[in-house]
């Protein structure tokens, strides 16, 4: 028994609508797992201005640790310089894996 245009047309969007009910299914699921698993993974360390070596200045932060960074061409420091770095953490618990994403100079 041959099926009719029509009726292979029905069957072909009963396909078609079962496969896009999944994918927005889906597509909702990781929208809103990926929404309640967002972390903000920064910090922002309160330091001074340690030393400089070659083009890297240095900063001690509040608990003694030392942080580095490159210094670009409009960039100045002093020593005992107070500045506060928005650092990322990595979303860990280790220190070493930090890094320094921007330096504001405190007043």
């Amino acid at each position: 028994m041959e099926r009719t245009p029509k009726e292979r047309s029905k069957k072909m969007s009963k396909g078609a609508k079962f496969i896009l009910e999944i994918l927005l299914i889906v597509s909702v699921f990781v929208m809103i797992n990926t929404g309640l698993t967002f972390v903000d993974n920064t910090i922002v360390r309160e330091c001074e201005v340690e030393c400089f070596e070659d083009n890297v200045v240095y900063f001690r932060d509040e608990q003694g640790n030392i942080w580095g960074w490159e210094l670009g061409k409009n960039e100045g420091y002093h020593l005992g310089q107070k500045v506060s770095l928005l650092m990322n953490t990595n979303n860990t618990k280790e220190l070493k894996d930090d890094f320094i994403l921007k330096i504001k100079v405190d007043k």
